[in-house]
């Protein structure tokens, strides 16, 4: 595993909500994986959540982590800059009917953590939340799904294809994280129950909110670790 890796909010709450937050630590004990995130997720799943009852509880735990600096803050006014411009590009890609009407698909904080992906080098992009991971992954399939669901909607594609030309970054999600702690030893301390409570871990990551086929699923099942 690199260094560098990029968080969004969905795969911290997926992690969080399914007491798999360990991983993070864990990777950055025995792999110096140093995991970041831009100023608008932190409040995202800390300073908003920890006002609300129902929420406060993963916030404190995401919290912990922060002041543990296994999560790092980046703040940056240019990052939050570079953020606007990415939205404005992204949200103006697809459209229903005619240009003119485009489809809002990015928010401030995926787009800052895409922001932050050149500057810091990153590996990769922590994402669960499937729109985004496309974007980056397979525009095109993104185009399809949407266009399946609603007949009427269009694309740029040539902005599409230089969109996807600037983010060469592999997304990654919870899953694959949780995956790759497991095959190194994260759940040894369950002995003879691991591999089930590995295979449980990412059924609950997808149920947490993960995008994850049942194919993927099942291909997980088979592992051994």
């Amino acid at each position: 595993m690199g260094k560098t890796i990029v968080c969004d909010s969905s795969s911290l709450i997926s992690l969080a909500e399914t007491c798999n937050l360990g991983v993070l630590s864990f990777l950055q004990e025995d792999f110096k994986a140093d995991f970041v995130i831009p100023a608008t997720v932190e409040n995202e799943i800390v300073g908003r959540p920890s006002k609300v009852g129902r929420f406060s509880y993963t916030a404190a735990r995401i919290r912990h982590l922060v002041n543990e600096s296994v999560l790092r803050v980046v703040a940056n006014p240019s990052v939050a800059s570079e953020a606007e411009k990415i939205m404005a590009r992204a949200n103006s890609l697809f459209y229903a009917e005619k240009p003119d009407r485009p489809l809002k698909i990015l928010q401030q904080g995926e787009a800052e953590c895409l922001a932050l992906l050149a500057p810091l080098q990153s590996k990769a992009l922590l994402v669960d939340e499937k729109t985004t991971r496309l974007l980056l992954e397979d525009p095109k399939k993104l185009f399809s799904l949407m266009k399946a669901e609603h007949p009427q909607t269009g694309a740029n594609e040539k902005a599409m294809a230089e969109f996807q030309k600037q983010f060469p970054f592999p997304a990654m999600r919870s899953t694959e994280l949780t995956a790759f702690a497991a095959q190194n030893g994260f759940f040894e301390p369950y002995n003879a129950d691991e591999n089930e409570v590995f295979h449980a871990s990412i059924y609950a990551l997808r149920y947490a909110g993960c995008g994850i086929s049942q194919k993927e699923i099942d291909d997980y099942q088979k592992m051994r670790v």
